[in-house]
């Protein structure tokens, strides 16, 4: 048998196949009542509903890729108070990021009063 010689790794081969493997496993099932009370919290922080599900799901899976308990994540989000709320939840979702991708905290930038008095409204 010949053997063919060539530049690229081989040995990565396996790492990729591994990743796709995992890539499509089914979630893992959350009780109920523990969504729910996670829910509950983040409806009465948020004027949105449809934003207070969907951060409930990204916190669940950034517990779960934190190896945490998501009550737990909930029990130290309600030591804070709204106006800490926001920053808190930025660092705790910024943590399993790449470099890139970080989340920012909602501000609005400060206008010079003399830009702002030139902008037609």
């Amino acid at each position: 048998m010949e053997q063919i010689l060539s530049n690229l790794n081989s040995t990565g081969l396996h790492k990729t196949t591994n990743f796709f493997n995992n890539y499509c496993q089914q979630p893992d099932q959350l009780d109920q009542n523990i969504n729910d009370s996670i829910l509950s919290y983040f409806e009465q922080q948020m004027e949105d509903k449809e934003s207070a599900r969907l951060m409930v799901q990204t916190i669940i899976e950034t517990a779960k890729a934190n190896r945490q308990s998501p009550l737990d994540v909930l029990s130290e989000f309600q030591k804070f108070s709204s106006g800490e709320l926001t920053a808190r939840l930025v660092i705790y979702l910024n943590g399993t990021r790449v470099n890139t991708s970080f989340l920012g905290i909602k501000s609005t930038p400060k206008t010079n009063p003399f830009v702002q008095r030139s902008i037609i409204s």
